[in-house]
């Protein structure tokens, strides 16, 4: 399944913030493009990625990495929030719109119209400080943060 063009977009914001994934076969990729958004790849050889869009092959040079970034899965993002010694206390489906995450620190995470994307959202908050994270999501059509949890169970 295709990632979404705002999946792909924090993807990219993240890489241009300092987060480049290391480039082994199997990994999954997208690469900016001027007019037409992201496209989504695998890296199926040092050099060479196969389209998820058209199934193309194509290959590419050293030079050419610098434009590709890291589009990870759900398992590798747990494994980056975890890694920052942060734990997801809370996953929820808010009325079949919105997927919101609570972290164990009391980070506020954005809520995300899909659980990749809110996966997404809580690895920036634990990789970036506020500001950074803030920049990196910022104009993605994106829900308010969630900034206070009231529980009144």
């Amino acid at each position: 399944m295709l990632s979404s063009s705002r999946f792909l977009k924090i993807c990219q914001r993240v890489r241009d913030h300092g987060i480049i994934p290391e480039f082994l076969p199997g990994i999954r990729v997208g690469r900016g493009m001027a007019d037409v958004g992201s496209e989504e790849f695998i890296l199926i050889a040092e050099n060479k990625l196969l389209s998820l869009f058209t199934g193309k092959v194509t290959e590419i040079n050293q030079s050419e990495r610098q434009h590709l970034f890291g589009v990870p899965s759900s398992d590798q993002m747990i494994a980056v929030i975890e890694s920052a010694g942060s734990v997801i206390v809370r996953i929820e489906y808010i009325d079949r719109r919105f997927w919101s995450i609570e972290l164990n620190s009391g980070q506020a995470v954005p809520l995300a119209r899909t659980i990749s994307e809110a996966l997404l959202h809580a690895l920036v908050v634990v990789s970036f400080s506020t500001e950074v994270a803030q920049k990196i999501l910022s104009d993605l059509e994106v829900p308010r943060l969630i900034t206070e949890r009231v529980v009144n169970e």
